[in-house]
């Protein structure tokens, strides 16, 4: 690998990947940053024409999640063949392909360009949402646990987000756009 990241180091992980240390995964693990490109999976989940579809043909906050994050494990759903990774899981799979950091949900954050391609994401949310201001500025979908597991009840505008030091608790409701609450930014 060349360039600004060449020499990187991650600390954390790998957790969720094969081989991963579940017993104790914060453990300091100092080893290079590694990229699994999948070509494949780039042209076709992280494209213009995908983000478009996923906009367009989403009708309500479910079928935007479904298309946003894909559907593995979920065969009921009608575009499950074409949309397994989906825009979210695309990009993550498309730099970390099977062995990446960018795989691995814990350290992924550790991926320089984890934070862009979340950047990304939250403008196709925005995107969306401002298609239908009224319906979607409030739109919610899912439970309180990844994948609901351990099982949850579903999550609500009035759930409480903490992330520790970072910045103070805040209820849902009150970051659900971006030009509200705490936030003030728009995408052009």
């Amino acid at each position: 690998m060349f360039g600004p990241f060449s020499d990187m180091t991650t600390n954390l992980g790998p957790v969720g990947m094969p081989g991963g240390d579940l017993t104790n995964p914060l453990r300091y693990n100092p080893r290079c940053l590694v990229r699994d490109m999948n070509p494949f999976i780039g042209q076709h989940y992280t494209s213009f024409n995908w983000s478009t579809w996923t906009i367009e043909e989403s009708r309500d906050i479910d079928e935007f999640q479904s298309r946003l994050a894909g559907a593995p494990g979920n065969e009921d759903q009608k575009d499950f063949p074409l949309n397994f990774f989906g825009v979210h899981g695309g990009g993550h799979a498309f730099l970390g392909g099977m062995t990446g950091q960018h795989s691995d949900l814990y350290s992924s954050p550790q991926e320089p360009a984890f934070f862009l391609h979340h950047g990304q994401i939250d403008r196709l949310w925005s995107i969306w949402q401002w298609l239908d201001i009224e319906k979607r500025r409030n739109a919610i979908y899912g439970t309180l646990t990844l994948a609901n597991i351990p099982p949850t009840r579903n999550g609500t505008l009035d759930d409480i987000i903490d992330v520790g030091p970072l910045a103070p608790p805040v209820p849902v409701r009150e970051v659900m756009s971006t030009i509200d609450g705490p936030f003030c930014y728009f995408y052009q």
